[in-house]
């Protein structure tokens, strides 16, 4: 629970506070605590908080623009409408934390933790997520438009309608990740990994897959107008009524991929390693879907 004398200092704003804790908070490991904290519409612009606890704190609306959180814990906190931009949450924890429709403009989330928490609409336009844990995280229609989310783990995530338009995936788990009908145009997810992923009517124009792993992923409907799919691995993956015009398949691997349907590229790669499936084969639980055979060479998630 929040001190009261501390909680006082915060309430005098960022400057009040970066003068308290100076004084106050010179032991070494001494940290400020403001779990479980009513602090909507607060005002802490530019202030330093590295490490502080705000577990379960209520900083609905809060204003936290260029603010050091940096390894803070901010599990289960609600920063619902809170304006993050330009703010420091390097390594920070947000567990279960409420962020719909934050701002979070150019923030730095570098190695941050936002397992389970939720981020519908929120505005992470340039943020930087860079091996951030983003395990099963709600990013439902967020606007994450040149965000740098390379080798970040969006394992089970929710991305349906995300604006991803430019940005950095480069090398990052989308192992099962809900991409439908989002807007990837011109993202970099060289080498990424989109296993069993759901990009069902996603926007992919431009976009650079090259050595992309997209084992079963479900890509019908999907538009890759001259994307770069150079080495991907779409193994059994559904590319059924898929625009492919203008796709690089060089070297792509389109073992038992079922194209029916799909506008293909004036050069195709040799015949013998892509399938059209017909109607009969298919799943009809899931059009254009094909139940995949064994794979000895499927890759199996990371423990």
């Amino acid at each position: 629970m929040a001190d009261q004398a501390m909680l006082a200092a915060l309430q005098k704003g960022a400057e009040g506070w970066n003068e308290w804790q100076q004084i106050h908070l010179t032991q070494v490991g001494a940290k400020a605590d403001f779990s479980k904290a009513i602090l909507p519409k607060i005002k802490l612009i530019a202030a330093y908080l590295s490490k502080a606890l705000f577990i379960e704190a209520n900083l609905n609306r809060a204003e936290l623009r260029l603010a050091d959180l940096s390894w803070a814990d901010f599990s289960r906190a609600n920063l619902c409408k809170a304006d993050l931009s330009r703010a420091n949450l390097r390594g920070a924890c947000l567990n279960e934390a409420n962020l719909d429709t934050a701002k979070l403009i150019d923030a730095d989330l570098s190695a941050s933790i936002l397992v389970n928490a939720s981020l519908k609409h929120a505005c992470l336009e340039r943020a930087n997520l860079s091996l951030a844990n983003l395990l099963q995280a709600d990013f439902n229609c967020a606007d994450l438009r040149g965000a740098n989310l390379s080798r970040a783990d969006l394992r089970g995530a929710d991305l349906r309608g995300a604006n991803l338009s430019n940005a950095n995936l480069t090398e990052a788990n989308l192992q099962g990740v809900n991409l439908g009908l989002a807007d990837l145009c011109g993202a970099t997810l060289h080498r990424a990994d989109l296993s069993e992923a759901n990009l069902c009517g996603t926007d992919l124009t431009a976009a650079n897959l090259s050595g992309a792993y997209l084992h079963r992923a479900n890509l019908r409907e999907a538009y890759l107008w001259k994307a770069d799919l150079h080495t991907a691995d779409l193994w059994n993956a559904n590319l059924s009524n898929a625009d492919l015009t203008g796709t690089n398949l060089h070297l792509t691997n389109l073992e038992g991929a079922n194209l029916l349907g799909a506008s293909l590229p004036a050069k195709m790669p040799p015949e013998g390693n892509a399938t059209r499936s017909q109607p009969s084969e298919l799943d009809p639980g899931v059009p254009g879907w094909r139940e995949p055979l064994d794979h000895p060479g499927t890759k199996q998630p990371d423990a």
